[in-house]
């Protein structure tokens, strides 16, 4: 699992997520680039062997931390801040869940899992 990568490549993939968030983030006309990405992370993290468990959990660990973050540092002292600030949580979940969506299809895809279950 996870558990077996070094930190280095933890920190990297982390940091791949939120380097591409701004522009994927509240972007319909990006969401075919999230499926792609996505889809091939799904696919990628099935042929490394991590099961998809904990695929899932470290995106939601990653979603959680942003928020974390946002909800730390951001400096929410007004209404209005905090209005944007919900606005912006709505945005990243709408993404995570869809981020997550496309890992799962990938995984599947990868697995061979997705065709058993049309046939």
């Amino acid at each position: 699992g996870y558990q077996s990568l070094p930190e280095a490549t933890l920190c990297k993939r982390a940091f791949d997520v939120y380097a591409h968030l701004g522009r994927w983030v509240g972007s319909e006309e990006r969401r075919e680039e999230v499926e792609r990405t996505y889809t091939a992370l799904g696919e990628e993290r099935f042929r490394e062997g991590l099961p998809l468990s904990e695929v899932i959990q470290a995106l939601a660990m990653t979603k959680y931390h942003l928020w974390a973050y946002v909800r730390d540092y951001g400096l929410l002292d007004s209404a209005l801040q905090l209005y944007q600030a919900l606005e912006l949580y709505n945005s990243v979940v709408l993404f995570f869940d869809r981020a997550t969506y496309y890992t799962v299809i990938g995984y599947e895809r990868a697995s061979g899992l997705a065709e058993r279950k049309v046939s």
